[in-house]
């Protein structure tokens, strides 16, 4: 499997121009790191990353990620990120209705990186290595679906989703749903056939990750996403994929199994909230989104999508370790005060691009 993943990297590296660097959007994850450490000319490599916390500075992927270039000798910064939300029409040019408004901070963080470099690469295609999805394949454990109404856990959205039990007109399990799960559910008994349906759903949002970089001229490469690369990794035997064990010896071998070395703190992870402060956007048009949407959700997402910093601050408690147990034992409730912001904000996110379509159609522009 190492030699595999290493001589996709190696041959890709040869066939660059010797003078350009190249630049890895490295989180301080596991799949950055294989790549940072694959690349046999270390002088040419160019890491960056963001961090999605606050400070950015004390992210764990920033702590990581410094470390390892330490490690490795490679030169390495930290972007900070704050106007992505400035990039949300331009989001919407390229992906319209298709997926969720998400992806903007890698238009900011390419942006800033190409600012960074040194002029005489601005009109370059410069070469970029990408881990993406890596982790699908190399470790991902996901739940199994006993019956149609977990189909939803297959789209793994960490919450990024609105409440689809506030779509107008309701209806019973459409005919398409059903007909896939009495297609699949046998197969989805495997936890592999599962990783799979979960790529196959994800794909228009994990395109991004190397369409958005090749809009702005940069000329990305995901090996880990070729067919051979993540067959290999999915056919490891399951208990050396579980909890990435084949990738932790790797690291701890070769002395960049950083994790367990440098000191990070439980921080929240709040960059899309600090960013909505900075630059807070219009509220969702309840009219327009009434045909398929219950005007009653629209308007409390529009209530609690803008947080004060009182939010913010309930937010972070409930990822202080034992809150949530404390709360319910003293108040007899497992509802954690923040939460309502969190999910408003992602809903905006998600109903967005349908409002902006219904607007189209009836000739009222984006606004």
């Amino acid at each position: 499997m190492w030699e595999l993943i290493r001589s996709k990297v190696q041959a890709w590296e040869r066939g660059l121009d010797s003078g350009a660097p190249i630049v890895i959007p490295t989180s301080g994850g596991y799949d950055s790191r294989i790549l940072n450490w694959m690349v046999s000319d270390k002088s040419r490599i160019r890491s960056f990353t963001y961090g999605d916390t606050t400070p950015q500075s004390e992210s764990t992927e920033v702590l990581y990620a410094r470390e390892l270039a330490r490690r490795l000798g490679t030169k390495w910064e930290q972007v900070e990120l704050d106007d992505f939300l400035t990039y949300i029409d331009r989001w919407h040019e390229m992906f319209g209705v298709s997926t969720h408004t998400h992806g903007m901070y890698h238009m900011e963080f390419y942006t800033k990186i190409r600012e960074r470099l040194s002029p005489e690469f601005s009109n370059t295609h410069l070469p970029l290595l990408s881990g993406i999805i890596g982790d699908i394949w190399a470790g991902m454990i996901l739940p199994e679906i006993p019956d149609p109404s977990r189909l939803v856990a297959l789209g793994y959205t960490h919450g990024l989703c609105a409440d689809h039990r506030r779509a107008l007109p309701r209806h019973p399990e459409s005919e398409a749903r059903l007909e896939w799960w009495e297609k699949k559910k046998a197969k989805l008994a495997d936890p592999r056939v599962r990783v799979l349906e979960a790529n196959r759903m994800k794909n228009i949002l994990l395109c991004y990750l190397l369409r958005v970089p090749k809009s702005m001229n940069y000329a990305p490469y995901g090996p880990l996403a070729e067919m051979d690369a993540a067959l290999a990794m999915l056919k490891l035997p399951f208990e050396r994929r579980k909890g990435r064990v084949w990738q932790v010896e790797f690291f701890e071998r070769h002395g960049i199994f950083v994790n367990r070395d440098v000191p990070t703190r439980r921080l929240e992870k709040n960059s899309d909230l600090s960013a909505w402060r900075k630059h807070p956007q219009p509220p969702l048009n309840v009219s327009i989104l009434r045909e398929f949407i219950e005007p009653s959700y629209v308007e409390w997402v529009n209530k609690y999508v803008h947080s004060t910093p009182w939010d913010s601050f309930q937010v972070a408690l409930r990822h202080i370790r034992g809150y949530g147990r404390l709360l319910k034992t003293l108040a007899g409730t497992d509802e954690v005060p923040g939460r309502p912001m969190v999910q408003a904000h992602c809903a905006y996110l998600t109903l967005l691009p349908l409002q902006k379509l219904l607007l189209r159609r009836e000739g009222r522009g984006v606004e």
